[in-house]
């Protein structure tokens, strides 16, 4: 693996440690800037999280072996404020939601790609380094989840087909290089005070 290009992305590589949740089959992780406005309950049982078997023929010889059944599933990444919706482009996923499969086999073979030196991008760090893992061509190809369940830049239009997270840069006047619609800074303002006040709530003792 390469130096971190960027120095405030150092410690991101922590988001894998999600793998070692092994009391878990399926584990979602979303970045903090996500605003949820349905509930996500049924995306464990979306058929690109089933757990799948490695392409044993794909394999490469400098890195550790393969785990026994592996489960990454995600969503085209979308780069600009005017896009399709569904999303469509190159095959490279965002890490800022995906579901994957917790297990020792994966941490093995996640820690022996990080001992080959320059072997993915760290520009984006774990995204470029998740996305040369379960690369399509290679032995663990990544899987499309139904494109309602998130998008990113979120336009009026997203949210009446059904999408059901938003992921955008809700704290920023000018996220993506245009205005934020006010009707969804108001669902997240309100969202977020709903978030600290029970973060408070719960430091009194008040509620679990």
């Amino acid at each position: 693996m390469g130096a971190i290009e960027t120095p405030r992305w150092r410690d991101i590589l922590t988001k894998l440690r999600a793998f070692e949740l092994y009391e878990f089959e399926k584990v979602l992780l979303l970045d903090s800037d996500m605003l949820l406005v349905d509930r996500l309950d049924d995306i464990f049982a979306d058929p690109a999280t089933d757990l799948l078997a490695p392409n044993l023929t794909l394999a490469r010889p400098d890195e550790g072996p393969l785990p026994s059944r592996y489960m990454i599933s995600a969503q085209i990444i979308i780069n600009d404020t005017t896009h399709s919706y569904p999303p469509v482009g190159a095959p490279y996923f965002s890490a800022g939601f995906f579901l994957g499969h917790p297990n020792a086999e994966m941490v093995k073979y996640y820690e022996s790609l990080m001992q080959v030196r320059d072997r993915f991008s760290t520009e984006l760090v774990e995204q470029d380094f998740l996305n040369y893992a379960h690369r399509k061509e290679g032995p663990m190809p990544w899987q499309d989840f139904d494109y309602r369940w998130t998008t990113t830049w979120p336009s009026i239009v997203e949210y009446k087909i059904g999408a059901k997270s938003l992921h955008e840069k809700w704290w920023s006047r000018n996220a993506g290089g245009r205005d934020l619609d006010p009707f969804w800074k108001e669902k997240w303002v309100k969202a977020k005070f709903e978030m600290e006040v029970r973060e408070v709530l719960v430091d009194q003792g008040l509620i679990k």
